[in-house]
């Protein structure tokens, strides 16, 4: 039994402008909760970086559907063109040679899809053929590969280009009708809480959580957690 085997010929990739260090993720994430300040140097130790499309100044900005997906479909086709060139530049390989585009993206969606906007810019036949993946996930890449490799097998002399973009912070939805309310509670007389020694994430208790009242209470409940104490010895 003969077996084809597929080829990856490049890999390019394009990461966004914004760039956090362990020590700016810190700093950004106390200013969102300032109760992190309580990992110390977890946050320092978890090191590598971290690419944001946005100024994370912009992270927790109210937006609706409308504008998330538009800013989705201004990042994603810039980075997805600027690593397909990488790609097909490294592998030597013009753009109307390829025959197949599978695209993969789970954390926006485009109308028409973003191998439309790639055949456009990159200069590519129209008859090549499209193959769009949305709502796989973590897996999607591994998929598209797959299906690359899978076409190859019936047709071995053509080109395959794979893209896939993920842009999380886009995707991002708040949930405006839950409210959560915490503080920190005494649990031992030298706990005072932030303002002075810092109390242990595990002794953080949650002391309720409220629904948004202004919604129709026949839609959602109001669960009541009552905040709960322990001894210290």
């Amino acid at each position: 039994m003969s077996r084809t085997a597929s080829v990856i010929r490049a890999i390019g990739t394009a990461l966004p402008d914004h760039v956090l260090d362990a020590s700016a993720r810190g700093e950004l994430l106390q200013s969102i909760w300032p109760r992190m300040a309580m990992v110390g140097a977890a946050m320092a130790e978890s090191g590598g970086l971290r690419y944001l499309a946005e100024d994370p100044k912009r992270l927790l900005e109210p937006r609706g559907l409308t504008d998330a997906m538009a800013l989705y479909g201004s990042h994603a086709i810039r980075l997805a063109e600027s690593a397909s060139r990488q790609a097909l530049d490294q592998a030597g390989i013009n753009p109307a040679a390829i025959d197949v585009i599978v695209s993969v993206s789970c954390t926006g969606y485009l109308v028409p899809a973003l191998d439309v906007h790639l055949i456009e810019r990159l200069g590519m036949r129209p008859d090549v053929v499209r193959l769009p993946i949305t709502e796989l996930g973590c897996s999607g890449g591994a998929a598209a590969i797959s299906l690359g490799h899978r076409h190859l097998v019936a047709y071995p002399d053509q080109c395959v280009l794979v893209v896939a973009v993920e842009l999380a912070e886009d995707a991002r939805q708040p949930l405006p009708f839950l409210r959560q309310e915490t503080r920190v509670l005494p649990v031992a007389k030298t706990a005072v809480g932030l303002g002075g020694t810092p109390v242990p994430p595990e002794r953080i208790v949650i002391e309720n959580v409220v629904v948004n009242a202004k919604l129709d209470d026949a839609l959602f409940s109001k669960p009541q957690i009552t905040a709960s104490t322990s001894n210290s010895k």
